[in-house]
């Protein structure tokens, strides 16, 4: 009875711990959630005037960005919304909860001041002299908020995502993030190829960098940050008689992580007395079902991974020996082709659809041709970041053209920035509010036209408001960018919202067709 009473008091102990684990971790994860929406109240947009010593002023605005631990950058600004050079740059730090900046400008006037609250004061010297004194404020998006017309489809009202779901893998596609899962991380694919002794083209696509061997000598070395496309990289190869032994390694950045591979004769023809080894089959491992069933892509693997370093990067990593490339021991387990749910997984956070990383993108399940989109979305707030790693995602039209989404407030305002169609055209003013804030893209969209003999006779249209302004006004796209369902513009299209990784944030997404 005395060990049963032991025995029992254990077991509450046990449960009491776990429970208190699971809420810890329960909260924590929550926090990791929710923190990316808590804006800095010194960060964003400020207006006041210059005070000139004859008692004349001038209007001027700022925009306050905040690198968390590299401190503050502040743009100062005759007005907002132009392409306008800053008058000045500032840098500054915090200190006993007020920002200290400092800078001096291309005519050579020093200008220092201080965030104290919402009020943004200080002074300038040199071949002008003066004072500036300005106040906080917030500029929202004149259509946030607004509301479909009678003939709109709601894409998205808030509760749920029926009419979405994610975007299908190309025939071939190997999904790593599938199975990893993880960013600045390698993950290495093993196959066995039975042939007769022939030379072959072995064709790649890979997100993002990718080394091969055959054999056990390397055969390609790519260390590129790309999505993968089919047939990226071409690579002559000696395939020995019997069996034959493929070590990919594949490097992920961030955003998507996956390859394809398939080997063709010297002419680009499949090549089909090739088969690949069925690791899950003991008694006849050696088929070519597989390699048919998928366009004779390469689908039957071991998997090993994922590997990484602390504090070292993806580029880095690709030169880094781990442990399939060595010697050694490795944990391979099987790699089984898998059949996709499409059911969107995305996330669904106070009425918003917020990006559930490495889950893939989404697009609406029923397509278009010429229509207008409304679409709120906005941005996390992740000071310690940069550059294409700071909220980025993307509102591709017909699957194909990139309107591109990302937390470039009081930057140049590039094709790849806010606002930009990706590698087609930068915005006319660079529109992005600060992270945390809820923004809008108004796009007209008219698809590209084709005559009876299906010969494009005009290129595909936009216009483009974001937070309200023009930014793109009747804008022909040429061609379709990188990164979308394909470039066939003669079919309708879905709208895809694209999973960089990052948590980004849509809401009120309507349509009207024309």
């Amino acid at each position: 009875m005395k060990q049963l009473l032991i025995n029992t008091q254990k077991t509450i102990l046990f449960s009491l711990i776990s429970t208190l684990l699971i809420t810890l971790y329960s909260c924590e994860t929550h926090q990791q959630s929710t923190d990316v929406y808590k804006p800095d109240s010194l960060m964003g947009d400020w207006v006041g005037k210059q005070i000139f010593p004859d008692g004349n002023e001038q209007s001027i605005a700022a925009q306050v960005i905040s690198y968390g631990t590299d401190g503050y950058v502040v743009n100062i600004l005759e007005k907002f919304d132009t392409r306008e050079n800053p008058i000045v740059v500032l840098n500054g730090q915090i200190s006993n909860g007020d920002i200290k900046v400092n800078g001096i400008s291309s005519n050579k006037t020093e200008w220092t001041g201080s965030i104290h609250g919402k009020v943004f004061s200080g002074a300038f010297t040199g071949q002008q002299n003066g004072t500036f004194n300005l106040n906080k404020t917030e500029r929202l998006s004149p259509t946030l908020g607004k509301q479909k017309p009678e003939n709109g489809i709601v894409l998205f009202g808030g509760n749920n995502l029926d009419k979405w779901q994610h975007v299908p893998a190309p025939v071939g596609y190997i999904n790593l993030n599938k199975i990893f899962n993880s960013q600045n991380a390698v993950a290495y694919l093993r196959s066995e190829i039975f042939s007769e002794s022939q030379s072959a083209i072995l064709l790649l696509g890979s997100d993002d960098a990718v080394k091969v061997w055959l054999n056990d000598k390397l055969v390609h070395a790519n260390n590129a940050a790309r999505g993968a496309v089919v047939d990226q990289d071409t690579v002559e190869i000696n395939l020995e008689k019997g069996w034959n032994t493929l070590l990919f390694k594949v490097v992920n950045g961030s955003g998507g992580w996956g390859v394809f591979a398939r080997i063709t004769d010297l002419q680009y023809n499949s090549l089909e007395n090739i088969f690949e080894k069925d690791f899950n089959s003991a008694d006849q491992p050696a088929t070519t079902q597989f390699l048919e069933e998928n366009n004779f892509f390469m689908t039957k693997w071991k998997q090993a991974g994922p590997f990484s370093q602390k504090d070292v990067e993806a580029k880095e990593l690709f030169d880094i020996a781990f442990e399939p490339e060595k010697p050694s021991p490795t944990k391979w387990e099987n790699y089984n082709h898998p059949k996709e749910d499409l059911t969107a997984s995305w996330s669904i956070v106070d009425g918003a659809m917020q990006v559930k990383p490495g889950s893939n993108s989404i697009m609406t399940r029923q397509m278009f041709t010429d229509f207008d989109l409304h679409i709120e979305f906005r941005s996390p707030f992740t000071p310690n970041l940069k550059g294409q790693k700071r909220g980025n995602s993307g509102v591709y039209v017909q699957g194909r053209y990139e309107v591109q989404v990302l937390d470039s407030y009081g930057l140049e305002g590039k094709d790849n920035e806010c606002g930009g169609i990706y590698q087609v055209a930068i915005p006319n003013v660079n529109m992005c509010a600060p992270p945390t804030q809820w923004q809008t893209y108004d796009i007209e969209f008219s698809a590209a036209k084709y005559n009876d003999q299906n010969d494009k006779i005009a290129n595909p249209r936009m216009t483009v408001r974001h937070n309200g302004v023009i930014i793109h006004d009747g804008l022909e796209i040429p061609v379709a960018t990188d990164g979308g369902l394909d470039k066939d513009m003669s079919k309708p299209g879905p709208i895809f919202l694209q999973d960089h990784s990052d948590l980004v944030q849509y809401r009120n997404i309507w349509i009207v067709e024309k």
